[in-house]
């Protein structure tokens, strides 16, 4: 290549890159943000992590009610006989990976059982992802009136929905079959014979297990959670695994946080701010509706966590501008001492230029490291 050529393509080179350098410094200066408002893009962000996690787990308990109700008229109306029923169940659960188990419990007083005892209850349930089967008048009489202060097991699931004669969730308790605790969306269905008398009742049953793990999931910084609670109280969902399947009402007393939380939650406010007198930090806390079982969401976050990863991003925003700065520096300086042409002296002013540009991109980090 003749070097008239050569220089010529040096120096566009040098241009192209003196204007796109300068076109980033252009940028990293136009999408600079000031720290109110990467705290309120970062509360946005809870807020919208929070809508996608409730519409996820609103979702799959609506889909338990429906499948559930499906099961149950189909058993009224005599379509869905009783041979077929676990047949049906596994095809269920297959389908709806997020269920943990579905029962039909037949009354005895209505339905003669086909094992002779007068009880007669198939239930499939989900067991390290393999779907097991069991029938649950061999572990205990479900018929018996709930009791839940006592050792036995319970059989709210079973009898709620017979006193109320129609379709409910089941506060959460630690089911015997299950042996975690778990959700119950549970209704009668009827013989269609006698369409007026319950036959049974039809439970979907829910681990909680999946549910915390939609919790878990929401990215709330460093010591950010969320919570679920029942419209009656039971804590469903919390970082403290003792406080499970316990009331807030109860916990309150001992717990500050939970008190405020309760007392906020009363007052029916969607969010609040709750500044710790003991860490001198303050929380925000927001609260979603699941509108399936009219349960409640909370987040909770540290605002001065999202205030120090703003300043992180304004530093790494900042470090960028230098960059690029120093970047347009350089390339200007090439084209204004043409150093395409050769000359020691231009390549020397050049070389002392980028220099003195480095030492002061190195000063800014540490300024910026030292003020932080």
């Amino acid at each position: 290549m003749q070097p008239e050529k050569f220089q010529k393509l040096m120096f566009r080179t040098l241009l192209l890159l003196c204007v796109v350098s300068f076109l980033l410094l252009v940028y990293h200066i136009n999408v600079q943000e000031t720290p109110e408002e990467l705290e309120d893009y970062a509360t946005d962000m809870a807020k919208y992590q929070a809508v996608g996690a409730v519409g996820k787990i609103n979702q799959s308990l609506t889909d338990m009610m429906n499948v559930t109700t499906s099961i149950a008229e189909d058993l009224s109306s005599g379509e869905l006989k009783e041979d077929q029923v676990v047949q049906r169940i596994n095809e269920t659960l297959e389908n709806h990976k997020e269920f943990y188990g579905i029962a039909a419990a037949y009354n005895p007083s209505v339905k003669h059982s086909i094992n002779g005892s007068g009880l007669y209850a198939p239930y499939v349930r989900r067991e390290q992802g393999e779907l097991r089967f069991t029938l649950l008048e061999e572990d205990y009489d479900y018929t018996q009136e709930d009791n839940e202060t006592s050792t036995r097991p319970r059989t709210i699931w079973y009898n709620q929905p017979l006193d109320i004669g129609e379709g409910c969730w089941i506060e959460p308790y630690f089911g015997t079959a299950s042996n975690k605790l778990v959700v119950s969306y549970a209704l009668p269905f009827y013989n269609a014979s006698a369409p007026e008398t319950p036959a049974g009742v039809v439970a979907g049953v829910y681990s909680l297990d999946c549910m915390r793990g939609i919790v878990g999931s929401l990215d709330l910084w460093g010591t950010g959670y969320g919570f679920i609670i029942t419209e009656n109280g039971t804590i469903v969902s919390y970082p403290i695994q003792e406080y499970l399947g316990q009331n807030i009402a109860e916990l309150e007393k001992t717990d500050d946080t939970l008190r405020v939380i309760h007392q906020n939650m009363s007052l029916g406010k969607q969010s609040f701010t709750n500044p710790n007198n003991f860490t001198g930090q303050t929380s925000q806390v927001f609260f979603n509706n699941i509108p399936s079982t009219n349960w409640t969401m909370g987040i909770v976050f540290v605002e001065e966590e999202i205030f120090q990863e703003g300043k992180t991003f304004q530093q790494h925003t900042s470090i960028k501008i230098s960059m690029a700065f120093i970047a347009f520096l350089f390339f200007l300086s090439t084209l204004i001492f043409h150093v395409e042409k050769g000359s020691s002296r231009s390549l020397w002013a050049v070389a002392i230029i980028l220099s003195v540009l480095c030492l002061g991109g190195i000063g800014h980090i540490w300024y910026l490291n030292l003020h932080d």
